[in-house]
């Protein structure tokens, strides 16, 4: 009995150690799964030029403000975009941790192997990645490929540059669509309307084909980079938009890097001068009313600068030097440009309002503006030519004014002509009451205006009360709307309560038609694609999941993240939910994009 016990006793000690040692192995080992860590992985690490690679960064184990510091990236990447940031909780045998994934788009700039170098963050850093970048693909062999033209191989500081693009896409069912903008440093770049789209047929094969044209005006002379442009989107073999069971892949192109000559401006020009290199540049003028005016009248010069291969803001503002016998008023200029498929064409007018104080003539000078023929390459100038004014004695005054009194506003002149004498004697005479014609004139136009707006009122007054009887106010439709939509978010609610994924499913499916207006809305995949939030996205596709797959995956459901994250969503205004294809399918923050529906 006692060597029993006393053998139960050994035992119970080993039990002992053997159970603390458990114990301290997992506690070891359960701070390992929580330990802080930062770590990088790419969608796929072997491309080709053009293609776009999907870098993320997670942090695990805590949490950080901020954003990485992706700028160690652009030695051998271009980096596309704007970065996206997505967050996660996790509750694991009662401990809690948090992991941040930030999200960016890079291209490779050059073949070979291409390293993505350490990233620093939050106190830790990630490991290097190896990228293998092969050949683009020949045309005929690519899925997409860029097409470029320039006008000229060398132009001058400040002229037009005409840069062409054309994007072959195969007849594919894409999504995702990336399109990066032409963005050139020192260089002004102008964009000929919205890109044209259409279909062709190149070497028997079919292609979607993207055309723009850019206007472009270098800064400063040396070398002008174009830099390349970039094409990216995702390919849904059969089946694949909305099927989780269907394969993607992701296609991409960039066009070549384009190296322009920039020559100075030449030495024959003039140095105080204004640079204006262009292919056409000619000057008008108009004179409203005439040359032959009375005095005290005023007429209005207009001086119209136009130039072909210039934007109208480079023009520089006509001047008209002071002459005796004559007051200038300039008025504020206009700009407008003319774009077509040869050039820019750049037109200015600066209007004048000159007031006589004399009679006689007054000689106008000659106004010169020089400018470079880029054609031709030749000085050139263009002339006004000096006229004259004819002024007249007023025939209405009955004598000449001093250029003191060419001040007195009109109403003034009214005035004092109602109590002159001698203007009362000549208004019994037969002379018009209303004095000079360009008061009657205003007597008239005020007139005009009278009428047109006791005639508005009218209308106004007819429409409101064919309104009241004909259309019922729109609050109850308005109403109406909040109360269904408030009925099926309490659907929602409930099932998400319950965790019940196939209730929670239909009525996830019918809110999405009523909030976003798309009765094509059958399943949880094509309401993701209306989301934005990455971490609600996936939940939806979490109950598809669950629901269809042979294995309960309801655990993994963050019921109280996916209601508050419909909650939010239906706070938004309606303005808010109209998604374009482009929103839906190319994500966040993408405003340099252009959209191209496939």
């Amino acid at each position: 009995m006692v060597n029993y016990m006393f053998h139960f006793k050994i035992m119970t000690s080993k039990n002992l150690k053997n159970a603390l040692a458990t114990l301290l192995l997992y506690c070891l080992g359960s701070s390992n799964v929580f330990a802080a860590n930062l770590n990088a992985y790419v969608d796929n690490n072997i491309v080709q030029m053009g293609q776009f690679i999907q870098l993320s960064i997670k942090l695990s184990g805590k949490s950080a403000s901020g954003d990485p510091d992706f700028s160690v990236l652009k030695q051998d990447f271009d980096i596309m975009g704007s970065t996206s940031r997505s967050s996660e909780t996790r509750i694991i045998n009662g401990q809690m941790s948090s992991a941040s994934t930030w999200s960016i788009t890079i291209v490779p700039k050059n073949e070979g192997a291409l390293i993505i170098p350490p990233i620093h963050f939050a106190g830790e850093k990630t490991q290097p990645i190896t990228i293998v970048v092969g050949k683009a693909p020949s045309p005929e062999l690519a899925d997409a490929f860029f097409e470029t033209e320039v006008s000229s191989e060398s132009i001058y500081v400040q002229a037009q540059l005409i840069f062409k693009t054309r994007l072959y896409i195969k007849a594919l069912d894409i999504s995702n669509v990336q399109l990066d903008q032409l963005r050139i440093n020192d260089a002004q770049v102008i964009v000929k309307g919205e890109p044209a789209q259409s279909q062709i047929v190149k070497d028997g094969i079919r292609y979607f084909l993207i055309e723009q044209q850019y206007y472009i005006f270098p800064e400063k002379s040396g070398e002008l980079h174009i830099p390349a442009m970039h094409f990216s989107a995702i390919v849904n073999e059969a089946g694949s938009r909305f099927n989780r069971f269907g394969s993607q892949r992701r296609i991409g192109t960039q066009s070549q890097t384009k190296v322009i000559e920039v020559k100075g401006v030449p030495k024959e020009y003039p140095d105080n001068a204004l640079w204006l290199p262009a292919e056409e540049l000619t000057l008008t003028e108009t004179l409203n009313p005439n040359d032959s005016i009375g005095l005290g009248e005023p007429v209005t010069r207009t001086i119209i600068t136009q130039a072909k291969g210039l934007p109208s803001t480079t023009l520089p503002p006509a001047k008209i030097e002071n002459l005796e016998g004559l007051k200038i008023y300039p008025d504020q200029g206009t700009h407008e440009d003319n774009l077509n498929n040869l050039s820019v064409s750049g037109i200015r007018k600066d209007a004048f309002v000159l007031v006589p104080n004399r009679t006689g003539k007054i000689k106008l000078p000659e106004y010169k503006l020089t400018w470079w023929d880029t054609k031709n390459n030749l000085l050139r100038y263009a002339t006004l030519k000096s006229r004259e004014l004819h002024i007249l004695e007023n025939d209405n005054s009955g004598f000449s004014p001093t250029p003191s009194m060419l001040d007195i506003n009109i109403n003034q002149n009214a005035s004092s002509a109602s109590t002159d004498p001698q203007n009362v004697g000549q208004s019994a005479a037969g002379k018009s009451l209303f004095g000079e014609p360009h008061e009657k004139l205003l007597i008239f136009l005020l007139l005009m205006l009278a009428l047109l707006w006791i005639t508005s009122i009218l209308f106004f007054i007819l429409y409101i009360r064919n309104l009241k009887k004909n259309i019922k106010h729109p609050s109850s439709i308005n109403e109406k709307n909040s109360e269904d939509e408030k009925i099926l978010l309490k659907d929602i609610n409930q099932a998400c309560h319950n965790k019940n994924i196939g209730q929670l499913r239909l009525a996830l499916i019918a809110w999405g038609k009523k909030y976003y207006e798309d009765p094509k809305i059958k399943g949880l995949y094509e309401l993701a694609e209306y989301c934005e939030d990455a971490v609600l996205k996936e939940s939806l596709k979490k109950i598809d999941q669950a629901l269809f797959s042979e294995k309960s995956a309801d655990t993994d459901i963050d019921f109280n993240a996916l209601k508050q994250g419909i909650d939010e969503i239906s706070k938004n205004s309606k303005a808010s939910r109209d998604k374009s294809f482009f929103n839906k399918n190319q994500g966040k923050k993408l405003e340099d994009l252009y959209s191209v529906r496939i």
